[in-house]
């Protein structure tokens, strides 16, 4: 049963941009017993690799990037890939516990006379750990995996070449602040320097390499997830080719209650907040969010800024004048972080020009006709 197991078809969730609402998507599907995932997302970067390494070389890989991966409480906000995962279930006191000794065992087990490649070895790691958590995979119809970062995603598409990709979408103003807020926090508590990149070119050039890499893409408009849930479900259940229960409806990892992955706040209801919170920015920020995002505001249907006259006459100087959140950073500098600022400084007009030349590029893109497509044939 293994052997055709491992013929199941391949679902991924990937982003171009952060804070977009992969991790909702992927709880929604966590618990459906057609699926074979793990929970939120794990280290799989050094995994994906050409060379030629042996199960065991493998296994060290994964189990040296996710030290956390069998027992979720010793997640902190300073790990990475931590997705609050010490914080589940109604109490907000459980955690997810894998046998590390069973999960080792199965893992060896599977790859038994089995081409030992990247491929072989995530689907390995997920099915090991359905196993240990005594999910009957025979009734699995697709492996769900999250590469979650754009570079992953690409490099996971070499070696998983007919595989479906979930790409979430969701209006990019308010994308923006989620991530300036959410990167403060996190670097505070790592100890970190905070530096203001806003993920703007990625935000500028959003699924263009994806695009140029002919994924099989999927698109949730995360807004409507947000007003008709269980409608968007269901469309997306039909998507995937498993059936509708209505446990879709709810956030879980492990079969656990999820709270939601905001360093800001404890979600109370993690389904309705995701889009809506968010305060406004300088007129200035929405202006230079605006044209970056043209053409994806527009084909999305979501509400641009009216720019007035006055301000089309200023968009140069718009363009290369700082952001908010860059203006704070700046106010704060001093000697000890100098070397911080100097890098800030030496990045700062290369990728305002890189950021006009995406501009005046997007405007004749074909992926906007092919995102428009996708979701109107998505929509119908």
């Amino acid at each position: 049963m293994i052997e055709k197991i491992f013929d199941l078809k391949t679902v991924a969730i990937g982003h171009f941009v952060s804070r977009s609402g992969t991790i909702f998507i992927h709880s929604l599907l966590d618990n459906h017993p057609e699926v074979i995932t793990v929970p939120a997302t794990i280290d799989i970067a050094h995994l994906l690799v050409d060379k030629k390494l042996s199960a065991q070389e493998y296994y060290e890989i994964f189990e040296k990037y996710n030290p956390k991966f069998f027992d979720t409480s010793k997640f902190t906000q300073k790990d990475k890939h931590n997705s609050k995962l010490w914080d589940l279930g109604e109490n907000k006191n459980e955690k997810i516990i894998t046998n590390k000794s069973d999960f080792k065992n199965y893992f060896f087990q599977i790859l038994k006379n089995k081409n030992i490649n990247p491929e072989n070895i995530l689907k390995t790691i997920y099915l090991s750990y359905s196993l240990c958590h005594n999910k009957d995979i025979n009734k699995g119809k697709i492996f769900l995996f999250h590469p979650h970062e754009k570079k992953i995603t690409l490099r996971f598409n070499k070696f998983f070449k007919k595989t479906r990709y979930i790409i979430p979408v969701r209006n990019p103003i308010k994308v923006y602040e989620s991530i300036i807020n959410q990167v403060k926090i996190t670097t505070k508590v790592r100890g970190e320097h905070y530096y203001p990149s806003g993920q703007l070119i990625e935000s500028a050039l959003d699924i263009d390499d994806f695009y140029k890499n002919n994924l099989d893409m999927y698109f949730i408009k995360m807004e409507d997830f947000n007003k008709n849930l269980e409608e968007e479900v269901i469309k997306l259940s039909k998507y995937l080719d498993i059936k509708y229960q209505s446990t879709m409806l709810e956030s879980t990892f492990g079969g656990l209650k999820y709270w939601g992955n905001n360093a800001s706040k404890a979600n109370k209801d993690f389904k309705r907040i995701i889009h809506n919170e968010f305060s406004e920015l300088p007129r200035n920020d929405l202006i230079f969010l605006n044209l970056i995002n043209k053409e994806y505001l527009r084909t999305l249907h979501y509400e641009q800024i009216r720019i007035k006259f006055i301000e089309k006459i200023l968009i140069p100087f718009i363009l290369f004048r700082p952001l908010k959140d860059e203006i704070e950073f700046l106010k704060k500098i001093n000697l000890r972080d100098f070397a911080i600022y100097v890098k800030y400084l030496s990045y700062y007009l290369p990728k305002r020009i890189y950021l006009i030349y995406i501009i005046i590029k997007n405007k004749f893109s074909k992926r906007y006709r092919y995102l428009k497509e996708k979701i109107n044939y998505k929509n119908s």
